[in-house]
């Protein structure tokens, strides 16, 4: 039986998502953080000599527009960007085709980016970022 791209890219991001989501990055967090971003807001701090004599919040607008275009793009909104691997003559790609030290060489290196993956996530998630009310 012939490995398929999808077949690699199931092996990759199967485990992912189940990492993410045993670490609590869940659908249902994403939302609830996309829906803060949307509303995002900036303190700015205003001072003289030294010292603060003024806060003043505004909106984050750089923020909201980055937190819109997810929005979209997690909605559908835009079209679909096309990636297409395929064999010869747009059929499948065959895996064993590959010699099998090449192939080993190649799965590797998969098994090590998707480490270097999960690892970058667990980073992000261990080392959260608040805002002056702690959120």
């Amino acid at each position: 039986m012939a490995v398929t791209a999808d077949d690699i890219i199931n092996v990759i991001m199967t485990p992912m998502r189940q990492d993410l989501e045993s670490a609590g990055i869940t659908a249902k967090y994403l939302a609830q953080k996309l829906k803060r971003e949307l509303n995002a807001k900036t303190t700015k701090l205003f001072q003289h000599e030294g010292k603060i004599t003024d806060e003043r919040d505004f909106i984050d607008w750089t923020t909201r527009q980055k937190a819109r275009m997810d929005a979209h793009a997690l909605l559908g909104h835009y079209p679909p960007a096309k990636h297409e691997l395929s064999g010869p003559d747009g059929g499948p790609i065959d895996f064993n085709d590959i010699p099998t030290q090449e192939r080993e060489t190649l799965l590797a290196a998969l098994r090590m980016a998707r480490k270097v993956l999960i690892q970058d996530t667990n980073d992000a998630a261990s080392s959260p970022k608040t805002n002056k009310d702690g959120q």
